[in-house]
């Protein structure tokens, strides 16, 4: 995509990606973007993750939804996405810019939420999807 405001860049090291989310992405670009990485795993962004206390379906946000509300006028905010990062790491990573995330794994043909296997690795519930679908 042309115009595309987010991208995945190795550092020298090789083993971290960072995902670069600008004022002008939006949902959909992060979707896209993670959702290329991790081609087994599902990203939904809600208004606030209250409602999945109490058992209810949280509010999903639009995924033309543009980002400028969230990154509070900074040019580009960087998240660390490696395949060792675990799911609670990258929804507090989103958290602490003001976004809550729903990550799903796929398993046949159904979408399950990964809230039981927060504290397994993003590359773990990929493999896993990866496997259930089969």
């Amino acid at each position: 995509m042309a115009f595309l405001y987010m991208n995945f860049n190795q550092n020298i090291y090789g083993d971290i990606i960072k995902l670069r989310i600008s004022s002008n992405s939006t949902i959909r670009d992060v979707q896209n973007d993670l959702e290329q990485q991790f081609p087994f795993l599902k990203f939904e962004f809600c208004k606030n993750m209250e409602s999945e206390s109490k058992n209810e379906r949280p509010e999903m946000l639009s995924p033309a939804l543009k980002l400028s509300a969230f990154v509070n006028g900074r040019e580009n905010i960087y998240i660390n996405l490696n395949e060792d990062k675990k799911v609670f790491e990258l929804k507090n990573d989103f958290k602490n810019i003001g976004l809550a995330i729903v990550i799903y794994r796929i398993s046949g043909n159904v979408w399950v939420k990964t809230s039981l296997t927060e504290d397994w690795s993003l590359q773990m519930q990929n493999t896993a999807g990866k496997n259930f679908s089969a």
